[in-house]
């Protein structure tokens, strides 16, 4: 209690200019704090918009990483498509050079037959 009697009244002046530099002091204690938290409020604002824009160019390097791999998937389907083909003309191209060899070696051997026939080489035959 401050004032528990009538004679502690007489410091009535004193306490109320005590009590005033208090409010006073609180007063600008509460405006600093208000300053302070609205400087950081506004920082705060600002490191957010940073960081959506960060995560905006995140996305937009993710998508682009995607089609850049969809595109390559595609690229690597025509290759190996191309690899295919390409192994199924060899097969057809050792198939055609064997039936040509074994046809050059049955027009070969039937030249040398009829030259035998023609000289009577029948035992050589």
């Amino acid at each position: 209690k401050v004032f528990p009697d009538e004679q502690s009244l007489t410091n009535i002046d004193a306490e109320i200019e005590a009590m005033k530099k208090k409010i006073t002091k609180i007063d600008e204690e509460i405006i600093s704090s208000v300053s302070q938290q609205s400087r950081a409020g506004g920082k705060g604002e600002d490191e957010l918009k940073k960081a959506k824009d960060s995560i905006k160019m995140l996305f937009s390097k993710i998508k682009e990483i995607r089609e850049k791999a969809i595109e390559s998937e595609k690229m690597v389907q025509e290759i190996c498509k191309d690899i295919r083909d390409l192994d199924c003309a060899k097969q057809n191209l050792t198939t055609t050079i064997t039936a040509l060899t074994r046809l050059h070696n049955i027009v070969t051997q039937n030249g040398q037959l009829k030259l035998m026939a023609e000289k009577r080489q029948y035992k050589e035959v």
